[in-house]
């Protein structure tokens, strides 16, 4: 809009026209405001949209359905892992608790239980106990004295506190035989 436009309209005053003009001044210059920015915002678009390409650049050739399938493949194998090393460390704690006369028959008992593949359930195997008993009965040779007052043998205890041949040994002892296995008890 021009002054001089303005001034062809009859009975318009001057006074009228600098009101209009300052008007239009005031509009032009809000308008002209809101367009810097959205020439800003679009032009931040763009470089977004510039930069997505790069990244997607990329990725060309990738088979993003084989990465999952692989993704999914490898996190069960993770998870199978995982549970037969605590399915392997609660059997080690649990064969622990019990005392084998020798390592032999320590190895063979969890072989055997192994072989029965008990249900691993919430960190215990599901009749353990039992089958653990069932082998003391069946074997009891394989397993250490329960019997809490074991009779000394000869004439009394040696100054060592313990009977010769007595199978009580403390856990150094039971170490040392284990590792030098052609001494006698």
């Amino acid at each position: 809009m021009k002054r001089d436009d303005l001034k062809k309209i009859e009975g318009l005053t001057s006074e009228q026209i600098d009101a209009i003009m300052k008007l239009h001044g005031t509009d032009t210059s809000e308008w002209n405001q809101k367009l810097e920015e959205q020439k800003k915002e679009v032009q931040k678009r763009d470089d977004t949209i510039n930069e997505l390409t790069e990244k997607v650049k990329a990725y060309d050739g990738v088979d993003v359905a084989k990465l999952q399938s692989d993704l999914s493949e490898w996190e069960e194998k993770y998870n199978k892992d995982m549970a037969a090393k605590d399915k392997d460390f609660a059997k080690r704690m649990y064969f622990s608790t019990i005392k084998f006369n020798s390592n032999l028959a320590k190895k063979a008992a969890m072989e055997a239980f192994d072989e029965k593949n008990l249900e691993f359930k919430d960190g215990k195997f599901v009749g353990a106990d039992e089958f653990i008993e069932d082998l003391k009965k069946s074997d009891p040779q394989a397993f250490k004295s329960t019997d809490p007052d074991p009779k000394p043998k000869g004439k009394g205890a040696p100054m060592g506190g313990r009977a010769p041949g007595s199978d009580d040994l403390d856990g150094v002892e039971e170490r040392f035989y284990e590792l030098n296995p052609g001494l006698k008890k």
